[in-house]
């Protein structure tokens, strides 16, 4: 018995266990062009027929070709991947902050950074922070700068102050105060 024509055979792509797309029938008649796929915040490098991706990347299955194959995904993190750092002061009420600057950085996708704080004279700077660039550019680092506080102790040498006021007062940073009026 003698047959004619092409027998399928299956190819599995494998796209670093992240994503897998379901076993296609390819023939050894034609040669099938691999699909350039989209991964976010990552770059395809190109498509090898081991996992360590040695020696040049294949961009088809070659006409003629036979047997089952595995074929892998090599990926590289983009490094223009947005992310924000929002710094806010605190007002004079205690739980109320105002966002005093918005830094537009951009990193490589999937990776750590610390996010910087500022000086803001008058402010305590928070601890700095790592935190990881998100691959879909919405990472957003929120510092919250709280006000000093201040007490200012009064002397009257030997006098006193008008109306049993406090010889102390505590007062936030950039608070307005009234001193108390002495007397002797």
């Amino acid at each position: 018995t003698v047959e004619w024509g092409w027998k399928p055979q299956t190819s599995t792509y494998t796209l670093n266990s992240e994503y897998a797309l379901e076993n296609s029938t390819i023939t050894s008649a034609y040669a099938i062009k691999l699909p350039a796929l989209r991964k976010s915040g990552y770059k395809l490098v190109g498509w090898y027929n081991n996992p360590e991706f040695e020696g040049e990347a294949i961009t088809e299955i070659k006409k003629g070709s036979s047997g089952n194959k595995q074929i892998y995904a090599k990926w590289i993190a983009r490094t223009d991947i947005p992310y924000k750092v929002e710094h806010y002061v605190q007002q004079f009420e205690e739980d109320e902050y105002l966002l005093a600057e918005t830094d537009q950085l951009v990193g490589t996708a999937d990776s750590n950074v610390i996010a910087e704080v500022k000086d803001y004279p008058g402010f305590e700077a928070p601890a700095e922070i790592t935190v990881n660039v998100g691959v879909d550019g919405k990472t957003i680092v929120k510092y919250k700068y709280k006000r000093n506080k201040y007490t200012y102790t009064f002397d009257v040498n030997n006098g006193s102050f008008v109306n049993g006021e406090e010889a102390t007062i505590e007062a936030l940073y950039g608070e307005e105060i009234t001193l108390p009026t002495p007397e002797r």
